[in-house]
């Protein structure tokens, strides 16, 4: 049986070809990492990343000091989480400024410098979680799956909002 050089060329770029694309498919277009439940943030307290939480339910807030309805949302999550034990739910508010002098002069203005935050002055959790505006508010469980999002802040349907976070807590056991 006779084979010709472009049979062979042809065989030989096929495997090459295959060989890139499984390359390609398992170095270069991997599935994102969780990488961001390890990576340290600057923050107004010890933890310092996502995985050093340890509660039932972990709840991530999104804000910034430029950010309108941030101003309403942040004092109301403080209230409605405050009467949790840090056993069953801690929070944590991601901000998203580019200077952390923002940030805190926000806190201060708005009575809130004891609430936990992270500085994220890079968005790398913003961009990690998908969050595309402020505020999004995200409840975990304690496998660290999402339960819950919330995103945007209105006033005037805050009680429904408050009733969904309510049950999906309520839910897991």
């Amino acid at each position: 049986m006779k084979t010709s050089f472009k049979t062979v060329s042809f065989a030989s770029l096929a495997i090459i070809a295959l060989v890139s694309g499984i390359y390609a498919a398992t170095h270069i277009f991997l599935p994102p990492t969780h990488d961001h439940w390890q990576k340290k943030f600057p923050a107004n307290m010890q933890i310092q990343s996502l995985a050093e939480f340890d509660s039932q339910f972990l709840v991530i807030d999104f804000w910034a000091s430029w950010c309108v309805p941030c101003a309403d949302s942040l004092p109301h999550y403080k209230s409605l989480f405050a009467p949790f034990t840090a056993e069953k739910l801690q929070w944590v508010a991601v901000n998203q400024d580019l200077d952390k002098k923002n940030a805190d002069a926000f806190l201060k203005r708005n009575q809130l410098q004891d609430i936990p935050v992270f500085y994220d002055s890079n968005a790398s959790l913003q961009q990690a979680f998908k969050v595309r505006g402020l505020p999004t508010l995200i409840v975990f469980d304690q496998n660290r799956k999402e339960i819950t999002r919330v995103s945007g802040y209105d006033k005037s349907k805050q009680q429904a909002v408050e009733a969904l976070i309510m049950a999906a807590l309520a839910e897991q056991p």
